[in-house]
């Protein structure tokens, strides 16, 4: 990537070029700016490489916004060319319902689906850049169901929980395997049974010391894991448990 951007903006701009070959009403916004000199001395180029390119009309260099939703709902189209990546925009692009193109790298894949909830094309590809955003600007139908299928996918799978529960259910399968493995008498945590009438039996990982902590329970009805916490503490900051060993280490059981 030496030499470019990893944003791919001298990717969106030669793309822009094409795109207004064709539908010269566009315009193109540049939302955020760069880190220190080097972020500095990287939007001038761009902004030369606009001018250099005979686009400077059409593209607004917006800077630093903090009113992101506005901003994404102004927009008719998304456009996320990054060259390597994370979600980049992805996410709040989707929430907003807006129409995405993103380049096929890193995560963004996740969530936009290709020809489901967004286009996907080549990083480092103006003209599948340009013809992906062209065919959301010729079709607003086919973008306003890309839209909606885009934030019925983040909704049910890019949402905050759902990072927690399956960051708990990772921690319960590599608790569950440590505890299999370890040797008698090296136990890496402790088990506790809480008899709760209003959830049924669930098991529950604590770690000693750490009583007002969050822990993971898992329902024994479900088979589920979720975050909860320890139940209350005595004043000393003690809770009651009795310890019994087996071979797989130790377990613990609270005392009523």
């Amino acid at each position: 990537m030496e030499g470019q951007d990893i944003k791919g903006h001298e990717d969106l701009l030669a793309a822009a070029r094409l795109v207004l070959d064709q539908q010269p009403d566009v315009r193109f916004l540049v939302v955020g700016d760069g880190f220190d000199e080097a972020g500095a001395r990287h939007f001038r180029d761009i902004r030369r490489l606009a001018g250099e390119l005979g686009i400077q009309d059409a593209v607004i260099f917006a800077g630093r916004r903090r009113d992101l939703v506005d901003v994404l709902a102004s927009m008719d189209v998304s456009v996320q060319c990054s060259l390597s990546e994370n979600y980049g925009g992805t996410i709040e692009s989707l929430l907003m319902e807006r129409p995405t193109v993103a380049t096929r790298v890193g995560g963004m894949p996740e969530v936009v689906i290709d020809e489901q909830t967004g286009l996907l094309v080549p990083a480092r590809d103006p003209e599948a850049l340009a013809a992906a955003i062209l065919r959301l600007v010729d079709d607003p139908e086919l973008g306003r169901r890309l839209g909606r299928k885009g934030r019925v996918r983040v909704l049910e799978r890019h949402t905050i929980q759902h990072t927690i529960d399956h960051a708990s259910i990772v921690c319960w399968m590599v608790w569950r395997s440590s505890t299999r493995t370890r040797p008698f008498g090296e136990p890496t945590a402790e088990l506790g049974i809480i008899d709760e009438p209003q959830n049924g039996c669930r098991e529950r990982l604590r770690i000693p010391g750490r009583h007002q902590q969050p822990c993971l329970l898992v329902d024994h009805h479900s088979g589920i894991p979720r975050p909860g916490w320890p139940p209350s503490a005595s004043p000393s900051g003690a809770t009651r448990w009795s310890r019994r060993s087996s071979r797989s280490g130790s377990t613990a059981q609270r005392r009523p």
